[in-house]
């Protein structure tokens, strides 16, 4: 996508995981970016979250709304899930012609667009309940969010935040910032993997004990203004 690098990764504490993120085209050139929890560990919630993942892909092509995406996935999982599990999930929708951004989140953890100096210029905070467990929640899409070169989007789940090492100290999402603001020029895929590293040095190198996802977009010149 011109004018950005845009890079995700996840690493499942099992051989399957419930965490998930996605990249999904929309026909007016915007790109839909997801990122997405569900509660517990293993195939069950792997199987749960391959079926959020076909909802999110089915009513993307039907809605441009982030926030209506999220309120119909929700009460198709209500019907579902049964309340046997949940699950948080972070929609945005990026413009990249006019370098805009909006988001509605469906009980995620904070996720942050960080300025070029390194301080946080916006906080992307739930804007609903997780999915799944009210029929009939509403979520809304938050105003648009400008974007402006050398400003990163970071989207992470909370095996990231809640990581923790022998002394049980969360890693908590400054971390993940800190090292971003110390990393400016590594690109998106550069900084995913290095966040994960060092989540994994944090909590002492051995097996996860939860999925850790991140996505991270960098909005940088598009080539022909970068050479001009």
């Amino acid at each position: 996508m011109p004018g950005f690098d845009i890079a995700g990764t996840v690493s499942s504490a099992a051989l399957t995981g419930g965490d998930y993120f996605d990249f999904i085209a929309q026909p007016d050139g915007c790109l839909g970016i997801a990122i997405g929890d569900v509660s517990g560990h293993g195939f069950g919630a792997a199987l749960v979250m391959a079926e959020t993942r076909a909802y999110v892909r089915s009513y993307a092509a039907l809605e441009s709304d982030m926030g209506a995406i999220l309120s119909r996935v929700n009460n198709a999982l209500v019907s579902d899930l049964d309340g046997r599990r949940y699950v948080t999930l972070l929609l945005a929708r990026l413009d990249p012609r006019n370098r805009l951004v909006e988001y509605a989140s469906a009980g995620h953890i904070p996720c942050y667009l960080l300025r070029s100096s390194g301080e946080i210029g916006h906080v992307m905070e739930s804007t609903g309940p997780p999915l799944g467990l009210f029929a009939g929640s509403q979520f809304s899409s938050s105003p648009a969010i400008s974007l402006d070169y050398g400003e990163t989007l970071v989207l992470l789940t909370d095996g990231v935040t809640e990581s923790a090492n022998n002394s049980e100290s969360p890693f908590g999402a400054h971390r993940a910032l800190e090292f971003i603001e110390c990393h400016p020029q590594n690109s998106a895929a550069e900084l995913v993997r290095g966040i994960h590293e060092t989540v994994r040095a944090f909590s002492g190198g051995g097996p996860p004990s939860d999925d850790i996802t991140s996505v991270i977009g960098k909005v940088s010149l598009p080539a022909m203004e970068a050479s001009g």
